[in-house]
């Protein structure tokens, strides 16, 4: 499954540099193994994409427990991982 979602400047430069290989995110998509991120860079002082994105591909969803909201941490790659 395709997700597309938004995110900040500074954690866009980390996803696009391999700096950081995870996201924190609320549950509300139904996230999987396999599943293909597109990580579009949002201005929040301009409130505008600002036309940079980065793809990344969900290795692991590792659920955190008693909090609610359900969030997750999700463990990303640049490329697809390869279903058994």
């Amino acid at each position: 499954m395709k997700h597309e979602l938004k995110i900040c400047p500074l954690g866009f430069k980390a996803l696009s540099s391999s700096k950081r290989n995870f996201d924190y995110r609320i549950n509300d998509r139904d996230f999987h193994f396999g599943d293909r991120l597109i990580f579009s860079e949002y201005n929040m002082t301009t409130e505008k994409f600002t036309g940079k994105r980065v793809v990344k591909f969900i290795n692991r969803v590792q659920p955190i427990s008693g909090i609610m909201p359900p969030y997750v941490i999700l463990h990303l790659s640049d490329f697809s991982p390869r279903r058994i």
